[in-house]
């Protein structure tokens, strides 16, 4: 970086702003060029202001600069496409490509300004504009000159840019712009070119407005344009569809496309449940919002209850019940949770004071928080066997009851005391004992012990039971 900064300090003989010579240097470092020796700088300098043994001044050293461009010999496109190829070794294939490249675009787009020449002898010509950075175009733009010989054709350039060989995008921007500019004056049939100044005009950049199907966002717009979609295979019309039906159909395409996770995250459907989103029942926060909005006098617990039984249909927790039988695999089910008081936070909520309203607990039961990670080892192991308790239970408990059954449960709600809620692991229900609650536990701690090793291991919170058999079980 040293190196590259006592480029520019002795390339302009001046004094350089700091910050200006620190923010070229670490320019040179993000385009990785290759560190060099000031005084082959120095010597390569002199070499592209040389003409047939004559060295020219400095540009920076030039008082005489005109605007009046009419002196200036025609350049041709082959002058430009002949330093384009020998001096900045541009391919065949992107000078075929040359209105994709980033220095065409410079030219385009008006980034090149003030325009100015200086004639030495008769056959000799600098050239020099301010060409506006494509980044920071508030910044102070390049210094850019060219060389032209009589006969039009380019001997050399240079630019203060971090390349500032001549071979820059700065310099081919350039170029391309007085081809241009040299065309047009070729091309005015009213005036000769030597009836008046012929001055450079700084272009006025506008912003027009275009169709969305003419944009090219690529980032290197070379080679064919993407297909457009068309009416064939693309159908943006909803057909007055309503927003859950356009939610599900976009949740099918994202599925369909095999998108990223992110994208798919935003519409999830974990339980490929079947449920009609359009039908989708309204939750505690639904009905605390029309509540609030009815703008009425009633503040009190009871008054809210009642709210939410004129608001909700006959079948509403009944609906709810039979669409989260598959409970965290189910959308539903965390979408009901959002603003009751579930069985898992239920302990937690009894010392609530209520003076903390931003607090952790308050959004878990808004559902602003997670309250667990479920891609835990815990979690996936409490899930991977609940099934197998299940089933262990009802092996080892229905020769002691009367058609003993369990069925799985969905998010239970009661009709009394709509905003607590719980999801037990089972519904048991036999003609001895009539219904009761399964709820299991799948210690992660005692997974490579077994159930008696387990409940010795942890006291507290097993006991051991000695059936008739005298056979030994553990339950928690």
């Amino acid at each position: 970086m040293f190196l590259t900064l006592v480029k520019y300090v002795m390339l302009y003989a001046i004094t350089l702003d700091s910050e200006m010579a620190l923010e070229k240097a670490e320019e040179a470092e993000l385009q990785k060029i290759p560190p060099f020796e000031p005084d082959n700088y120095i010597f390569a300098n002199k070499i592209r202001r040389t003409v047939d043994g004559v060295v020219l001044p400095h540009p920076r050293t030039v008082i005489d600069w005109s605007e009046d461009l009419n002196a200036i010999p025609i350049i041709e496109a082959f002058d430009v496409n002949h330093y384009l190829t020998n001096i900045c070794n541009w391919t065949n294939e992107r000078l075929k490509s040359y209105k994709n490249d980033n220095s065409y675009r410079f030219h385009s787009n008006g980034h090149i300004r003030d325009v100015r020449q200086s004639k030495f002898h008769s056959d000799i010509h600098y050239v020099k504009a301010a060409c506006v950075p494509e980044e920071r175009q508030s910044a102070d733009p390049y210094e850019v000159w060219i060389v032209v010989l009589f006969d039009g054709s380019i001997h050399s350039a240079e630019c203060t840019c971090v390349a500032g060989d001549g071979t820059c995008k700065h310099v081919a921007a350039l170029l391309f712009v007085m081809q241009r500019f040299c065309q047009d004056l070729s091309d005015r049939s009213d005036i000769s070119v030597t009836d008046k100044a012929a001055k450079w005009v700084n272009p006025v950049r506008t912003s027009a407005p275009a169709k969305i199907t003419s944009l090219d966002l690529r980032s290197e717009p070379t080679g064919q344009p993407p297909i457009k979609p068309t009416s064939d295979h693309y159908k943006p019309s909803c057909h007055n569809m309503s927003p859950h039906a356009v939610e599900k159909e976009m949740l099918r395409l994202i599925k369909s496309e095999n998108l990223p996770a992110c994208a798919a995250y935003v519409l999830s459907d974990s339980s490929g449940s079947e449920y009609d989103f359009e039908c989708l029942p309204v939750n505690m926060l639904d009905l605390a919002t029309q509540f609030n909005n009815d703008d009425l006098s009633y503040d009190s617990l009871e008054s809210f209850i009642e709210h939410i039984h004129r608001n909700i249909p006959d079948n509403y927790f009944t609906d709810i019940f039979e669409k989260t039988i598959s409970q965290s695999d189910s959308d539903l089910w965390f979408y009901q949770r959002h603003g009751r008081i579930t069985a898992s936070i239920l302990y937690s909520c009894l010392p609530f004071s209520g003076r903390n309203p931003d607090g952790h607990l308050v959004k878990l039961i808004l559902g602003l928080a997670n309250s667990v990670n479920s891609d835990l080892p815990a979690l996936r192991h409490g899930k991977k066997y609940e099934h197998v308790a299940r089933e262990s239970y009802l092996h080892d408990k229905k020769n002691l009851h009367d058609n003993l059954e369990c069925k799985l449960s969905g998010f239970v709600i009661d009709n009394n005391i709509p905003y607590l809620g719980f999801s037990p692991d089972g519904l048991l229900e036999c003609k001895c004992c009539g219904q009761g609650c399964l709820e299991i536990k799948c210690p992660y701690k005692f997974s490579e012990e077994t159930p008696i090793n387990a409940a010795c291991l942890d006291k507290t919170n097993f006991h051991i039971s000695v059936l008739l058999s005298n056979s030994m079980s553990a339950s928690s």
